[in-house]
């Protein structure tokens, strides 16, 4: 064999390696697309879970507590303005508990754990609150 057979088979090896190492790293892309699809959707049912988790537990804490559903109660009447100034702060903690899950929704849907339709959900209750009930408003 000359040289330049020795050369024209070199490149023809070569070329075939490229080609070999294509088609790995195509796979390997595939596969890495799954899995990041995968977590993805892991991702958003761990969130809505939470959501979910943290919405139960609000509701349950004002249908246990007395208190808590007396002041809940009363930011639905429009004599609220009768609050005291501590029924007035325990409210705003009330709501404020309410806002965080909302700023932590948004937050998930900025980082791209979209679930819109629980999102339309929940805020369409939220804005339902925020226009019935004086309190709220006010809030």
């Amino acid at each position: 064999m000359t040289i330049a057979e020795l050369g024209s088979l070199g490149e023809f090896i070569g070329s075939i390696g490229v080609v070999a190492t294509l088609v790995y790293l195509a796979i390997q892309v595939r596969q890495n697309s799954s899995v990041l699809e995968e977590t993805h959707r892991v991702l958003v049912a761990e969130a809505v879970r939470e959501i979910n988790l943290a919405s139960s537990q609000w509701h349950m804490e004002i249908a246990k507590s007395s208190e808590l559903k007396r002041i809940f109660l009363k930011s639905q009447r429009p004599d609220m303005h009768a609050y005291t100034e501590e029924e007035w702060y325990e409210f705003r903690m009330l709501a404020l508990s309410m806002m965080l899950q909302a700023q932590a929704l948004f937050a998930q849907r900025d980082l791209g754990l979209e679930y819109n339709e629980q999102l339309t959900t929940w805020f369409r209750s939220i804005r339902g609150v925020i226009d019935s009930f004086p309190a709220w408003q006010r809030y």
